[in-house]
């Protein structure tokens, strides 16, 4: 496989000479933290440049939604905090407790260590094909497209209005983040990725036609919905409709360069929404009505640039995952002491929902070990992620940081070559997207969490997103069948 990667990298010399000068000019300034990170940002690339070449993109879009998760809290937003941060003054903390970077080089090391392990894992679980396909993703059933959108544009409004009436507008004020089963709160997150398919759909639709009415309406019901949705103060789902959108766009008839466009000027807009939205909830935005939601968000829109860097903190400090795994690495570092396979006693009930069994230990065990272990304020209205691959090394150390990289990617790449054989090519599309949004979370969650939601979760949501499908293709079979004229009708 080595021997093929390097053939392949001779036909992209330019690449190669550019990432060597740009090397060479991080070495000559020491800045060796950058460095790591350029090492660790290096096998993204190599693994979308191989994929592109031998037509693999779509069975290892996970493992690249993996990395891509990893790269930006680990690189971008650690190193934004580590450079960033001293020039403009700000200090990263949680509550009083002043969090400090006490071993960046380790801290880059082991993601460097998780991006190889993850590129390695992909190329294990199948190995390199020099074939170069250069297949190009396409979609071309437009009739389901079009039921897909009333199917789930019809869901949408249902999911908004009765997350309304279920109080999600105060959860995170009265509520916090543990819902009760009984509560119509718990069920509508449960089903919630059915109304986002939506926007997959929305995605699709696209005309070839970049700058015509269609992709106009389409982009402003887009902007219109994802500042609906923020107006709870979530954040997550606002990134949950960038991504199906913009997964869905890459299976429409756009041409890829106009693509770009599009996805500069959605990401951009997601970009100031997110941070207007952060800031709004420093306010008295959670105990406010819908009208002063509005107010403070549209305010804080307009005016980023007054207090940029105080929002540039925010979302360099949200990207880093307020630096709690940085707890954990310092701790590690400093004391030596490894948790091993604690908590692992929960795997056998992942399968098993609440609904069923009543309560039980969350299987993302991040929350009360930050808590108890590192007496941070964690309670059900606030809680940072303790990170994969903070939570990688405290289990085990560097080694282990590796392997469960690997491992994971492995899975992963296993999982999207079984997808890719589906019979059913809307039903696959869907499920790579969906999926390919949850790796890009994965970064956040404990190791036993992470295992929860590449079986558990992506079995829910695919039984769902299943569901979907058998709907659209059952109306589309009836509009054939009752649809045409009987022969007594003529």
């Amino acid at each position: 496989m080595m021997s093929r990667m390097a053939e392949a990298m001779k036909k992209n010399p330019l690449s190669l000479i550019g990432g060597l000068s740009i090397l060479a000019l991080l070495i000559s300034f020491q800045l060796f933290e950058l460095i790591l990170g350029f090492i660790a940002v290096l096998p993204l690339f190599l693994l979308l440049k191989l994929a592109t070449q031998d037509g693999t993109s779509e069975m290892r879009a996970l493992s690249a939604g993996y990395m891509l998760g990893q790269i930006v809290c680990w690189v971008i937003g650690f190193l934004g905090c580590l450079y960033i941060f001293p020039l403009i003054g700000s200090v990263p903390s949680i509550g009083k407790r002043i969090i400090h970077i006490e071993y960046p080089i380790v801290t880059l090391t082991l993601v460097s260590l998780v991006t190889w392990g993850s590129f390695f894992g992909s190329f294990f679980a199948f190995p390199y094909q020099y074939t170069l396909k250069n297949s190009a993703l396409s979609c071309s059933f437009d009739s389901i497209v079009r039921y897909g959108i009333a199917v789930t544009g019809g869901l949408f409004i249902f999911f908004v209005v009765a997350n309304y009436y279920g109080g999600a507008l105060d959860s995170r004020m009265f509520i916090g983040s543990t819902m009760s089963v009984n509560s119509a709160l718990y069920w509508l997150g449960g089903l919630g990725i059915l109304p986002y398919l939506f926007f997959i759909f929305l995605g699709i639709f696209l005309h070839p036609s970049l700058f015509c009415i269609r992709n106009l309406v389409i982009v402003l019901i887009l902007l219109v919905c994802m500042y609906i949705v923020s107006l709870t103060g979530g954040r997550g789902n606002i990134f949950r409709i960038v991504i199906f959108f913009l997964g869905g766009a890459l299976y429409s008839t756009v041409d890829r360069k106009k693509l770009k466009i599009l996805a500069f000027g959605v990401l951009l807009f997601f970009f100031f929404l997110f941070i207007a939205v952060d800031a709004a909830r420093q306010s008295n935005f959670f105990s406010s009505g819908i009208e002063r939601r509005i107010e403070l968000t549209n305010e804080l829109f307009i005016n980023l640039q007054h207090q940029w860097k105080k929002y540039t903190h925010q979302l360099f400090f949200r990207f880093a995952n307020d630096l709690a795994g940085q707890l954990i690495i310092n701790n590690v570092v400093e004391n030596q002491k490894y948790i091993g396979f604690q908590n692992f006693d929960r795997l056998p009930t992942i399968f098993l929902p609440k609904f069923i069994i009543g309560e039980k230990p969350s299987a993302d065990d991040g929350r009360e070990r930050l808590k108890d272990d590192y007496h941070l304020p964690v309670s059900r209205f606030w809680a940072p992620p303790i990170t994969f691959m903070a939570d990688s090394f405290e289990r085990g150390g560097y080694s282990v940081t590796l392997l469960t990289s690997f491992l994971l990617s492995f899975w992963l790449t296993l999982l999207g070559r079984f997808i890719h054989k589906l019979p059913i090519p809307l039903f696959k599309i869907l499920l790579i997207i969906v999926f390919f949004y949850h790796t890009i979370m994965l970064q956040a969650f404990s190791v036993i969490g992470a295992i929860r939601e590449v079986t558990y979760s992506f079995a829910r949501d695919a039984i769902l997103t299943g569901s979907i499908v058998f709907m659209i293709h059952v109306m589309k079979k009836m509009k054939l069948t009752y649809g045409k004229k009987s022969p007594v009708d003529h």
